[in-house]
């Protein structure tokens, strides 16, 4: 069976205590070599382990202060994606919201447009036939009937109170 391993001060501090018990079991050492040992002895119990005990207590101290910055850091980190999603998403909808609006903007213009298109060529095939019934006894001064079209609509031109003159300028 395996035991764990003493920690280094502990087994520096059994270490001592052994030859301690081995000094006293002998009873032969010098004056000046169980000063030492004892000198050793002090430094190590009232130097080293509490050195040890504070720089442990510092460095958990850092360890903390560091896991607190990095727990900050990824709080702030996170508002900022958050705020990036939703200003995004905002941005998303706003430009669905002005492509819908744009998109029927477009075609209701595409229809009124249409619908524009289809009067004119209404009126000008009217005026057309007007004009060809109107003028076909006198083809020589006007040229014939497919020749005179009206380039747009003059609904306004009445061919019985205008002459003929009139109504081709007008047009």
């Amino acid at each position: 069976e395996e035991t764990a391993a003493p920690m280094p001060l502990e087994a520096l501090k059994s270490q001592m205590a052994e030859v301690e018990a081995e000094i006293h079991r002998v009873g032969r050492v010098t004056p000046g070599v169980y000063g030492t040992l004892q000198k050793l002895l002090h430094l190590v119990t009232n130097v080293v382990e509490p050195a040890i005990y504070d720089a442990h207590g510092t460095d958990q101290l850092l360890v903390l202060s560091l896991h607190r910055e990095v727990l900050a850091c990824d709080a702030t980190y996170k508002r900022f994606l958050e705020g990036t999603k939703r200003s995004g998403h905002s941005l998303i909808g706003k430009m669905r919201g002005e492509w819908a609006a744009t998109a029927a903007a477009v075609e209701s213009l595409k229809t009124k447009f249409s619908a524009c298109l289809d009067q004119r060529d209404l009126l000008v095939r009217h005026n057309n036939s007007i004009c060809c019934q109107q003028h076909a006894a006198c083809a020589a001064a006007y040229g014939y009937c497919d020749v005179v079209k009206l380039a747009e609509g003059f609904a306004g031109c009445d061919y019985k109170t205008h002459s003929g003159e009139e109504c081709f300028r007008e047009a």
